[in-house]
């Protein structure tokens, strides 16, 4: 193909995206966005496959309701830090949790119109800011931020179950379709109950408990401090207290 064929192609294709870009929002928006160097990092970071998406359009109409819920009782915007308080709040609650997975279960584009106005009021509810405000004020002075900020392990991703992951020879992890409760609590992983697996025992259990880190035995080949169950965290501090 000759060169003034391509560049004729080229000017042509311009110039029906340009006029796609003027007709249609969606493509300006989009465009716009996926140039965005935040946005970009975002969805390196969280968006591993559908499930994830998923979970952050849940998230997303979490996020947009507590917020017009703070705004409607205070008249002022609620700060990142309540927010996020507010939102782990409701992670880690079962009844919250529940009622909330309950009232954006239909979160693949519809309407905010066909959730129920008065489950929507108890929702809110539940959420009791003035509670949120104080125990974010107390836990501030106890503990450190990664306690009150949604990682990605406990927000989005669930950990893998492949066979060959498990750092020991010969010790398998659960696998995550053979465990629809935590093994310690026994409350039922959901959209965001997610499951995660003691780097010791191998055993899934919910975040709450599983929240903790610790150094594990040289064997295990691991530099770093993993994620373990509450039950092996104390055997393994008893152990190196032992030592």
């Amino acid at each position: 193909m000759e060169s003034s064929q391509q560049l004729n192609i080229f000017k042509n294709a311009t110039a029906s995206g340009k006029k796609i870009l003027k007709d249609n929002p969606f493509f300006r928006d989009f465009t716009g966005l996926m140039r965005n160097d935040e946005f970009k990092n975002f969805y390196r970071n969280y968006f591993k496959n559908w499930s994830d998406i998923q979970t952050m359009i849940f998230y997303m109409k979490l996020y947009t309701t507590i917020k017009d819920a703070y705004y409607g009782q205070y008249n002022e915007n609620i700060t990142d830090e309540l927010m996020t308080f507010t939102l782990h709040k409701i992670i880690t609650t079962t009844e919250m949790r529940k009622m909330a997975m309950e009232l954006f279960k239909n979160f693949k584009g519809e309407s905010l119109y066909i959730i129920n106005p008065q489950n929507l009021i108890t929702f809110t509810e539940l959420i009791d800011f003035d509670s949120c405000k104080t125990n974010l004020l107390i836990q501030n002075t106890s503990f450190n931020n990664s306690q009150l900020r949604l990682t990605s392990s406990d927000a989005i991703s669930s950990t893998n179950s492949s066979k060959d992951e498990y750092p020991i020879k010969n010790m398998k992890w659960e696998l995550d379709e053979d465990v629809s409760n935590c093994r310690n609590c026994n409350d039922e992983f959901d959209l965001l109950n997610r499951r995660h697996h003691c780097r010791y025992c191998g055993k899934i259990f919910c975040n709450k408990c599983s929240d903790n880190k610790i150094q594990l035995p040289t064997e295990f080949n691991k530099i770093k401090p993993q994620r373990v169950c509450n039950e092996c965290n104390k055997n393994l501090h008893l152990l190196k207290r032992d030592y």
